[in-house]
């Protein structure tokens, strides 16, 4: 059985259906005005409203906190949080206060080690857990792939997306090692950050078939 999948990034209400009708399970509204990828809550309820009821809405944030996902929860109707925290101040370890199951972003790199990589994980045990790619810059969307070996340790242990590089010609591959149990894809299907590409969605859809 393939893996689910998710379309990151999603900024047009086009390009969210597009999403939808290649196959994917979810897609990834970014709140962090920062993003090339970024949404207004109003724009993002815009997109919502036009999703099928199963497709899964994902909020992505950066350091917010409890009030602020509420509130987009309440406008956008997310079915999810994705987490990328740095301040401790903010929405981190303790998601007992979140009105949503949390998707705990980790960010690996090549000099991870799977004990660290356990160390981290284990601060999450009640979060579905994302590995991206490691980077100083950014939060997602860096397009670099990453470190699938320590990706695939943790998708043995815990229910977990794959991000990092992904796209049409490398998923089938990285599904194939890391076996987890969801893809984020989000510059691997863009035309430019922001807007995706309507015939790499397919193409990333048919790797993905081709993998089960």
């Amino acid at each position: 059985m393939r893996p689910r999948w998710k379309v990151c990034g999603i900024t047009t209400a086009d390009d969210g259906m597009a999403a939808v009708e290649a196959g994917a399970d979810a897609i990834g509204l970014v709140f962090y005005e920062p993003s090339l990828r970024a949404v207004t809550l109003e724009r993002a309820a815009a997109i919502s409203a036009r999703l099928p009821e199963e497709t899964w809405r994902i909020g992505v944030f950066v350091d917010a906190t409890v009030g602020e996902m509420d509130r987009a929860v309440a406008a956008v109707g997310l079915d999810f949080l994705q987490l990328h925290c740095d301040r401790p101040s903010r929405a981190n370890g303790d998601v007992a206060p979140l009105t949503r199951h949390a998707i705990k972003a980790l960010r690996v790199s090549d000099a991870t080690t799977i004990d660290e990589a356990d160390a981290l994980a284990a601060r999450y045990p009640e979060c579905t857990l994302l590995v991206d790619t490691a980077s100083k810059r950014l939060y997602g969307g860096t397009g670099c792939t990453g470190n699938w070996s320590v990706a695939a340790h943790l998708a043995g242990r815990y229910r977990l997306f794959l991000a990092g590089g992904l796209n049409p010609s490398n998923v089938a591959a990285a599904v194939s090692q890391v076996q987890p149990w969801a893809v984020d894809v989000s510059s691997g299907v863009e035309s430019s950050p922001g807007r995706k590409d309507w015939a790499k969605l397919r193409a990333f859809a048919a790797a993905l078939e081709s993998n089960r």
